[in-house]
């Protein structure tokens, strides 16, 4: 899924890319088999921009907890945690209005909504399937569902 996910970002021609939870999983800051952090990664190595909102992150101690994980068990993704302080941003409207493609990896209401709302500016890949009701929009597509 993380490869298909990335062939679909680069298709979609988008420089900036956001993303709306990194985390593990929802409802945990645990960023230590995060699939979302792979595909950050990916994008980095091929030169786009990368935001992202997560209301799980603590950009506090635990962070340094989770650099000296990924420093030894995933070296791949050092450079992905030690950016997440400058990448991050408080508000999930700050990564909706800077994105041109959002990626979706949390189902939160929040996330949804502000993903629906910006389907007229901004592309939007779901990869959690937000909804049953998916919207029909040329500017919304989701895998793995």
């Amino acid at each position: 899924h993380v490869e298909e996910a990335f062939r679909m970002i680069i298709e979609s021609k988008a420089q900036r890319i956001g993303f709306l939870g990194i985390t593990f999983k929802g409802n945990t800051d645990d960023l230590r088999e995060s699939p979302t952090l792979e595909l950050i990664a990916m994008c980095q190595s091929a030169g786009l921009e990368v935001v992202l909102h997560d209301e799980n992150l603590r950009l506090d101690a635990s962070l340094s907890q989770h650099y000296g994980y990924m420093k030894h068990a995933r070296p791949h993704l050092r450079r992905v945690v030690q950016d997440l302080p400058n990448i991050a941003r408080k508000s999930i409207g700050d990564v909706t209005e800077e994105a041109e493609l959002v990626v979706i990896s949390h189902n939160k209401d929040p996330y949804r909504g502000a993903a629906y709302e910006r389907l007229e500016e901004t592309k939007v890949l779901d990869l959690v399937r937000m909804s049953q009701e998916l919207p029909a929009h040329k500017n919304y597509q989701g895998i793995g569902w």
